[in-house]
Order: structure tokens, then sequence, then C-alpha cells
């Protein structure tokens, strides 16, 4: 079996970056959002500018772009497992 290597310090900051994101959006989904609709009796907006995780990403640069490029490597991922899929079922 061969050796892993261990990941090096930008590696490890990348998923340090998107590990907090997620956890951003799981609070804001888990606890703020619910919070908010129970207090103010409407829907929450997690896609309005001055919501829990956009004020997060727009105060810290480098985490706003690491989800993005993730962001753009699901779609990517997305449209290539579609098309393999297309391509074995003659679609």
């Amino acid at each position: 079996m061969a050796t892993v290597k261990p990941y090096t310090t930008a590696t490890r900051r990348y998923i340090h970056q998107l590990a907090a994101v997620m956890v951003c959006l799981e609070i804001e989904r888990e606890v703020i959002a619910g919070a908010i609709e129970k207090a103010t009796g409407k829907p929450y907006d997690k896609s309005a500018p001055d919501s829990f995780s956009n004020t997060f990403l727009s105060k810290n640069a480098e985490y706003d772009r690491a989800w993005k490029a993730l962001s753009r490597a699901i779609a990517k991922e997305r449209k290539q497992q579609l098309m393999m899929a297309r391509s074995k079922n003659g679609r």
C-alpha cells in the first residue's frame, strides 16, 4: 500500500477555511434562521446581504474565496457526472 503524504500547510488552511464556512452555514440553518423566524414571524432570507453567512464571508475574503472555489468545483463535477450518466444510458 502506498504511503500517504501529509497535507501541506496551504492545503490544511484551505480545508480549515471550508470547514469554517460549512459550520457557519450549519449554525445559520439550525440556530439563527429558526430564532429569527420565531422572533419576527417572517421567513429568514439566507441570501440577504446582512445574513449571517454573507456577513461572515464578506468579512473573511480568504474564506469567501475558498467557498466560491468549492462551489465552482461542485458545479463542474455535477455537470461531468451528469454527462457520464447520460453517455452510459444512451441519452
